[in-house]
C-alpha cells in the first residue's frame, strides 16, 4: 500500500465520511419514537375517557357517559394503531422490546378493548 499524505489521508477520510448516509435509519427510529408518542396519549385520553365515564355513571347522566366511553373507544382504536406501528419496528429489528413488555402492552391494549366491547353491549 503506497504511503498516502496527510492530505491525501484528509481526503480518503473526508470521501469515506461522505459515502455513509444512515437517515433511513434515523427515520426508522423517528418512526418507532411517533408510534411510541402516539401510544402513550392515547392511552393517557382513553384513560381520562374511562375515568370521566364512571364518574357520569355515578352521577346517572347516560348521555355523557356514553359520550366519554366513545372518547375511550376512539383512543383505544388510536392505540391499536400505534401499537402496530410499534411493533412492525421491533418485528424488522429496528428498535429491539423485550418480547414480555410487548406482551403486556398488547394485552392492555385487548383488555381495554374487551372491557368497551362488554360496556358498549350493555
Amino acid at each position: 500500500m503506497p504511503r498516502l499524505s496527510k492530505l491525501d489521508r484528509m481526503s480518503e477520510a473526508e470521501s469515506a465520511l461522505a459515502d455513509i448516509d444512515i437517515s433511513d435509519l434515523r427515520d426508522e427510529w423517528q418512526e418507532a419514537a411517533s408510534a411510541a408518542e402516539d401510544f402513550d396519549e392515547a392511552r393517557q385520553e382513553a384513560e381520562q375517557g374511562f375515568g370521566e365515564a364512571g364518574a357520569y355513571h355515578e352521577e346517572r347522566d347516560w348521555d355523557a357517559r356514553d359520550g366519554s366511553l366513545e372518547t375511550a373507544q376512539e383512543s383505544v382504536e388510536r392505540m391499536k394503531d400505534a401499537l402496530d406501528r410499534l411493533t412492525e419496528k421491533v418485528d424488522t429489528g429496528v428498535v429491539r422490546m423485550a418480547p414480555e413488555r410487548l406482551a403486556a402492552v398488547s394485552k392492555c391494549v385487548s383488555d381495554a378493548q374487551d372491557h368497551l366491547d362488554n360496556l358498549i353491549e350493555a
